[in-house]
């Protein structure tokens, strides 16, 4: 009895860990479609696994509804931790546009675990939309 038990605990306790490494996994990489629906954004880390404490970077990939690039956009940066009611401890921008329509988001960092957001306001030939994603670390 006490050896099943083991082995159920021990079972358990790796499925946990594996869904854990997984989430992680997958927040390294998201796509979301704009507020208003003007730009698809794909987000994807520099950093994996994603870490606290570490400064690091991610890109973004934006293109219009037809699935063609954006190209010269210009991208704010917001989000934090909307629980705590703070912003990032950095101050992450847009340093350049590295492909057409692929950007470099740098500054990055996350200090404390919980949920965080990273924004994105993007302004293309006078338009602007706004993307959020969210992070749980």
């Amino acid at each position: 009895m006490r050896k099943n038990l083991l082995v159920l605990t021990t079972a358990f306790c790796l499925l946990l860990l594996s869904q854990h490494v997984l989430a992680e996994k997958d927040q390294t990489m998201m796509t979301r479609i704009s507020s208003d629906g003007l730009y698809h954004v794909t987000i994807e880390s520099w950093l994996k696994p994603l870490r606290l404490g570490r400064m690091h970077a991610w890109e973004a990939l934006i293109k219009d509804k037809d699935g063609n690039p954006i190209t010269g956009a210009k991208i704010k940066i917001g989000g934090g931790m909307p629980i705590h009611n703070h912003g990032f401890p950095t101050e992450p921008i847009m340093t350049q546009e590295s492909a057409p329509g692929t950007y470099v988001l740098e500054g990055f960092k996350f200090s404390m675990s919980g949920p965080w957001v990273i924004v994105l306001d993007i302004t293309h030939d006078g338009k602007t939309d706004s993307v959020a994603f969210d992070i749980n670390l």
